[in-house]
């Protein structure tokens, strides 16, 4: 690659206007940050930045809002804190700098990622893997296992890989009791207070981790049942009684892949629910057995006790 000659003045020259340029975005951040009820207006895409943490830009998102914003102009300005890190609207601020026009912006100091979740949880919602990538981010072990059993469960969907990974369909739910504080919930009233819904463990950093070993018998125990199913057969239904199904004792993913692939596979037929793709299972199990060896499976209190 060819450098281009510069001359001793030329360098100087060049040293002083990036020094310039940064003295005169220092100054105007100051004098955005002393007017925090003011919407600005500023071309500068230089002066923002992205929190570590924050959703992954969706190029996809970008491209439609600069659409909208190329036809409507930016009808919402985006959010910053004082180190113009970008709080709400980093899709808007990308969208305005696609195509070329400038970015309104308002500028509210302390807000920090605690802000973001809660600005998105009232927005567009945040998925799963959202709230998982952001504590992973951080550094939480629990939270890195836990996107690494997400990619390893990459043939099922990122609720199910959950679900396997918890042994359960349920959600351990948290609320806001009357003192602000995050608590684990089992209806809307404890102790006489009202408790505020706020979403699950993970999306709350409570996650505490799984079993992974165990996790991973049940994948592959869940991955040879699907197999033995003729094509077309297997609906997330199949796999959300599955999870239940196998927390009964006398469960044998054994002779339920054997069944399959006998007799016992033209029981198999489309579940309306999840309920009724237990009863399909059970259906297929039982087919042709023993009445001795039958086991039942819908009124089964075991799938649906705590482990």
């Amino acid at each position: 690659m060819n450098v281009p000659f510069q001359t001793a003045g030329e360098t100087a020259a060049n040293n002083y206007s990036e020094r310039k340029d940064k003295l005169y975005n220092t100054g105007l951040k100051n004098y955005f940050v002393e007017r925090p009820d003011v919407v600005h207006e500023t071309e500068k895409y230089e002066l923002f930045r992205f929190l570590t943490g924050n959703r992954e830009v969706n190029a996809q998102m970008v491209k439609r809002l600069a659409m909208e914003i190329k036809e409507h102009g930016q009808l919402v300005p985006i959010l910053v804190n004082e180190k113009f890190e970008a709080i709400d609207g980093q899709h808007r601020l990308m969208a305005c700098k696609s195509i070329g026009i400038p970015v309104r912006f308002i500028v509210q100091s302390g807000m920090r990622m605690s802000e973001i979740i809660s600005i998105n949880t009232n927005s567009r919602k945040w998925t799963e893997i959202d709230y998982i990538n952001r504590f992973a981010e951080e550094g939480n072990s629990k939270y890195i296992e836990l996107r690494d059993w997400i990619k390893e469960c990459s043939d099922f969907g990122i609720q199910f890989a959950v679900a396997i990974a918890r042994n359960s369909l349920m959600q351990r739910v948290y609320g806001k009791d009357l003192n602000g504080q995050l608590v684990p919930i089992k209806s809307k009233k404890q102790g006489g207070e009202y408790i505020g819904f706020y979403g699950s463990d993970i999306r709350n950093g409570k996650w505490d981790g799984f079993d992974v070993k165990a996790a991973r018998i049940r994948l592959n125990d869940i991955r040879a049942i699907k197999k033995s199913m003729p094509e077309g057969v297997w609906k997330d239904k199949m796999g959300d009684a599955l999870i239940q199904i196998m927390r009964i004792p006398e469960f044998s993913v054994n002779v339920l892949i054997q069944q399959l692939r006998g007799s016992g596979g033209t029981q198999l037929r489309n579940p309306v629910n999840t309920e009724d793709a237990v009863k399909v299972i059970e259906d297929v199990y039982n087919y042709r057995r023993p009445y001795s060896s039958r086991l039942a499976m819908v009124i089964n209190p075991s799938r649906r006790a705590k482990k």
